[in-house]
């Protein structure tokens, strides 16, 4: 069983990672996502949000990461909204680090819906070595995204074979 939850860890973090961007630099601005993406294109504002994305979840701040999921989220291993901040929220428990680097992202935006294929690495380290095992992920996602009335929101997300 703990092998099992630990592979759905690691899946999940390896899917959820693809969608954070890492600052470069030790000083980071601080961004409104509704104030500071006025007058940016759709690319813009994606890769803002997926910045403010990662930041969240590197802070643990999974209220704030999800403010970026639809509630129509569903992956391909069938989690919905509440299924996700779940496991964000037992990684946020149980991981003492997590970094997340990411290349800049390929999109494909058409009208309200755009596809995100994303390049990244994960590390995170556990707050118990003997209850849990590092994570150290890389790998490439699909991230599907959706313009709704508060702005741009991850509906799903995959890996690439």
């Amino acid at each position: 069983m703990r092998y099992l939850f630990s592979l759905f860890v690691m899946e999940f973090i390896l899917v959820f990672c693809s969608l954070l961007l890492l600052s470069c630099g030790t000083v980071r601005k601080i961004e409104i996502p509704i104030i500071s993406s006025l007058g940016q294109s759709d690319e813009q504002k994606i890769v803002s949000i997926l910045d403010t994305l990662e930041r969240a979840i590197e802070e643990k701040k999974i209220k704030t990461a999800m403010r970026y999921i639809s509630t129509d989220y569903r992956d391909e291993q069938g989690r919905d909204y509440n299924q996700l901040r779940e496991v964000l929220q037992k990684l946020a428990r149980d991981y003492r680090s997590i970094k997340i680097t990411r290349a800049t992202p390929e999109m494909h935006i058409e009208g309200n819906n755009a596809v995100v294929i994303d390049t990244f690495g994960t590390y995170a380290e556990p707050f118990d070595p003997v209850q849990g095992s590092p994570i150290n992920l890389q790998g490439k996602v699909v991230i599907n995204m959706r313009k709704e009335p508060e702005g741009w929101k991850i509906i799903s997300w995959g890996s690439m074979l």
